[in-house]
């Protein structure tokens, strides 16, 4: 029997991708989600290789974490113009700003990304109680607390922790 799920890489924390947003651009840091079509990109055969643009990002501080946010799967490493190509990391630690602060961030509390805002920040997900979709959104954990908006945390990130 022929293999069928074929390894691109064993780590899989960076990738490259293109900035699927026409008009605006990515900055470094940005969190972003996936933007793609469901449109087939390498049909019914494993290609041997992938090119940059198979994998369409966009920054969700330009959208709403409630919808975008659970399609989260990196953060820009560099900067790219619209429709550039763009590094990005699919797991690690980062400094990120709180951006809302209805309820405290203590350290061991998921974090999410922000939405509506020009900075790419991260908030809490949940405040008392967490619904179903404060989990479809969770990135990460924090690692340190704080609650003042715009304070820095020191947080975990996976692309696949909300999993």
């Amino acid at each position: 029997m022929a293999q069928v799920n074929m390894i691109w890489q064993e780590t899989g924390r960076t990738m490259t991708g293109v900035n699927g947003n026409t008009t605006s651009a990515i900055t470094a840091g940005d969190i972003l989600y996936a933007s793609g079509s469901t449109a087939v990109k390498f049909g019914t055969t494993a290609p041997g290789n992938y090119g940059y643009d198979d994998i369409e990002v966009e920054p969700v501080k330009f959208a709403t974490a409630a919808a975008q946010g659970a399609s989260v799967i990196g953060i820009a490493m560099e900067d790219a113009a619209a429709g550039s190509q763009v590094m990005f990391y699919t797991e690690g630690v980062f400094f990120s700003p709180i951006i809302n602060t209805t309820c405290p961030l203590r350290a061991g509390a998921p974090v999410g990304c922000a939405e509506g805002t020009t900075t790419p920040g991260v908030i809490r997900c949940g405040t008392t109680t967490r619904t179903a979709a404060d989990l479809k959104l969770h990135l990460g954990v924090a690692l340190t607390g704080g609650a003042t908006s715009g304070d820095y945390i020191l947080w975990k990130f996976n692309a696949a922790s909300r999993l």
